[in-house]
């Protein structure tokens, strides 16, 4: 097995949890450390363990780096984590959805009046 065989190019992951990539072993690790217990019984990521796998296995031809390539970026796409996300700060988020109190009656009134 030829782990240490360079992906087809670099990828770099804009959020979530995995780290950016450069070789076979890269994404193994990426796959199996820093990709959460949940994701990984999806199909996409299924589909991506074998194509590393059969890239690692067959001498690392050139083909089957450009398919585990694409199956890590279309996984990564599939989850969102090509695109950036900005951090959301929970107390800022509560926050926001805070509901808003009326207006006093005072308030009211003079608008009413400036009207008439």
């Amino acid at each position: 097995m030829s782990w240490n065989a360079e992906l087809a190019y670099f990828v770099t992951p804009k959020s979530g949890p995995m780290r950016p990539m450069m070789t076979l072993r890269d994404a193994n690790h990426a796959l199996l450390d820093d990709l959460p217990v949940r994701y990984r019984h999806q199909r996409h990521w299924f589909r991506v363990g074998r194509f590393l796998l059969a890239a690692a296995t067959k001498g690392s031809s050139r083909l089957d780096l450009m398919l585990a390539t694409d199956a890590l970026v279309m996984a990564l796409e599939v989850e969102g984590w090509m695109a950036w996300q900005p951090c959301i700060n929970q107390a800022a988020e509560q926050k926001a959805a805070a509901p808003v109190p009326p207006p006093d009656a005072g308030q009211l009134e003079i608008p009413l009046a400036m009207a008439a």
